[in-house]
């Protein structure tokens, strides 16, 4: 989901029109539409203004990627260094799935079948299901 996708989907969901939102973060309706159209990029300081008028932060309300955002950016917007790490583990697990399913929809519909019950033989066996916890010394 793009930015534009998120700010669109949170406005929604709190009842409010473009307009609504230009007024409380001081932007413009057309900026809004824009934004949410996919037509401009907000800037990380616009985004804050927006995500503080939906009742929040960035990190609240929007799902940040490298793409949008450098860490620069991020670090402008005051992220702590726990919240750009719970990111970058958000982002390798996204694309870890992203990777599953990619190579699942190239299976045939017979791959696909049996698949599902590989996947569901190595969620019977501990070994794959338990996670090893840190060892403190």
């Amino acid at each position: 989901m793009t930015i534009g996708e998120q700010i669109r989907f949170v406005r929604k969901h709190l009842g409010l029109t473009q307009k609504e939102l230009g007024q409380l973060s001081k932007t413009s309706e057309r900026t809004i539409q824009q934004y949410e159209a996919g037509k401009r990029q907000p800037r990380i300081e616009q985004l804050q203004k927006i995500a503080y008028a939906l009742g929040g932060s960035i990190y609240d309300i929007f799902v940040i990627d490298d793409e949008n955002f450098s860490e620069i950016d991020l670090l402008k917007a005051h992220a702590t260094p726990l919240q750009l790490f719970n990111r970058r583990i958000v982002d390798l697990a996204q694309k870890e799935e992203n990777e599953l399913l990619d190579n699942y929809r190239k299976l045939n519909t017979d791959g696909r079948t049996e698949a599902r019950k590989r996947v569901q033989e190595l969620t019977e066996i501990k070994k794959y299901t338990e996670t090893e916890e840190p060892q403190l010394e």
